[in-house]
């Protein structure tokens, strides 16, 4: 028998453990370029096997971190697909607590448990390679030079190493960091530019635009669903558009809807201004409400958005504890009119996000939430009673109302949720709603409700039209959309569905 103390004994132990920790990556070494895979895969073997003869606590401490980013693979390759990983990294970076802990309650299933027993039998690895004596001095020269040369060996294959998963989701990482950062900086741009003066019509003194969140217009009765569930909108009989979503992400649907950014030229966003800065121009007061995370890192799309308000009022704040339901919003909305002043309310509902059941009250519900669908059911139902809430503090003859989801939901018993990749058309079916008095530039609109599909892209460019800012509907019709990030662009049209 082979003693740990000998060299071939310590060479086992390293071998046996170094194969261990990369044994999540096989299936990506089958798949693509067999021959160069292959070799990041042994090279790597090879680096961690010599840094093991270089230094016990140098190998674990490498071996540790490498598990950490297996942890962040596993999640993402079993729940989303690796191609959904920067994304991911963005959303977990842009995310507030609660709906982390969402997340996690969701999402954290069989192959995170799996893991776990994956993680330990590699642990009980680390402790046999710390049981086994210190390298000897010629054994760290010599592994050190070896070492070096294997990682020229890597360095040489660099670009193939950056689509291997432990290089590719830490360059991931970093990626949606960087983005994160720019946002950041947009923000701090439109903040500090005072928007020059701009003529607008004197139409409506009063202007709300809600947004939903995750909000399928099939399930809505307005749209020919079944279930009576928005009898509210079924009653005011608005101009309603068959709309899609440009996104089937929120940080990036809600900069496609409120500013010049489009599926083409998302970068758009980064140094145009939005809506919001366009009415406060024109003598607007200005109201971000939301009963979604508040402002800073987390929340940065949306976030940069919203600093361009006069007023910011989160709902949730900073107690991410706090599982306030939207109707909570009325009474500061309330407060918040003033009859003699120009103003316009942007309000963001927390509407139909996972986890459906929480979205409504106990008790308050179209039917009883034995399943997934019925509870979906009850948390449009419950956004109609919201929206019926807010129209009712505004005197209709002064008021522009309008309702849009940032993107749609797949609602089926068996798969659920937003951000799928690739998307499905569910996910970018939304409602598109408009309510004013009758003016010439709203029966524009009304001549063009059914000549196809509307991209909500140019939601911003109606609202424009409607308020006199622009002369042009600037409808959008165009079918491309983002499946999940701006680098990925497809056609509505070529989506499947559930």
């Amino acid at each position: 028998m082979i003693s740990a103390a000998s060299p071939w004994g310590r060479f086992s132990v390293l071998l046996f453990s170094s194969v261990w920790l990369f044994l999540p990556y096989l299936n990506v070494v089958g798949s693509g370029d067999h021959a160069s895979r292959i070799a990041i895969f042994l090279l790597f073997v090879i680096a961690f096997i010599f840094a093991g003869f270089i230094s016990r606590w140098l190998y674990v401490c490498a071996w540790l971190g490498v598990l950490l980013v297996n942890a962040v693979y596993v999640h993402i390759r079993f729940h989303w697909g690796l191609e959904l990983a920067e994304s991911r990294f963005e959303a977990a970076l842009s995310s507030s607590l609660s709906e982390t802990s969402e997340y996690v309650r969701i999402y954290i299933g069989r192959p995170e448990a799996l893991f776990l027993l994956y993680a330990g039998a590699g642990i009980y690895l680390l402790y046999r390679i710390l049981k086994t004596p210190p390298p000897t001095s010629k054994m760290r020269i010599v592994s050190a030079g070896c070492l070096i040369l294997t990682w020229l060996g890597i360095f040489s294959l660099r670009q193939e190493v950056s689509q291997f998963p432990p290089a590719s989701l830490v360059s991931d990482m970093f990626a949606a960091k960087t983005n994160l950062e720019r946002i950041s900086q947009r923000a701090g741009m439109i903040r500090d530019e005072i928007p020059r003066p701009r003529h607008c019509s004197e139409d409506y003194s009063k202007i709300v635009v809600v947004i939903g969140e995750s909000a399928l217009r099939d399930r809505m009765s307005l749209y020919g669903y079944t279930e009576k569930t928005t009898p509210f909108l079924d009653s005011l009989q608005p101009l309603h558009f068959e709309a899609i979503a440009p996104s089937n992400q929120t940080r990036h649907a809600i900069p496609l809807l409120l500013t010049h950014a489009s599926v083409r030229d998302f970068d758009a966003f980064f140094h145009s201004p939005s809506l919001i800065s366009e009415l406060k121009a024109c003598g607007y007061e200005t109201w971000w409400m939301s009963n979604q995370g508040g402002p800073g890192l987390n929340e940065a799309y949306v976030a940069a958005v919203a600093a361009e308000a006069d007023h910011e009022f989160f709902l949730r704040s900073f107690d991410y504890t706090h599982s306030g339901y939207d109707g909570e919003l009325l009474d500061t909305l309330g407060k918040a009119i003033v009859s003699v002043r120009k103003q316009a309310f942007f309000i963001h509902l927390r509407g139909s996000h996972i986890d459906y059941a929480e979205r409504y009250p106990a008790g308050f519900g179209l039917k009883p939430g034995v399943d997934i669908e019925s509870r979906y059911d009850n948390s449009i139902y419950y956004t109609d009673s919201v929206l019926s809430g807010i129209f009712s503090k505004f005197n209709p003859e002064e008021l522009l109302f309008a309702y849009v989801s940032d993107h749609g939901e797949v609602v089926s018993n068996t798969k659920y949720g937003h951000g799928f990749y690739p998307g499905l058309q569910e996910e970018y079916r939304v409602p598109l709603v408009l309510w004013a008095r009758k003016t010439d530039r709203m029966d524009s609109l009304m001549s063009i409700v059914d000549a196809g599909k509307i991209n909500t892209e140019s939601f911003d460019r109606m609202m424009e039209y409607l308020t006199g800012l622009e002369n042009v509907p600037g409808v959008s019709r165009s079918i491309k959309v983002m499946d999940v990030s701006p680098e990925n662009v497809v056609d509505y049209d070529s989506l499947a569905r559930i």
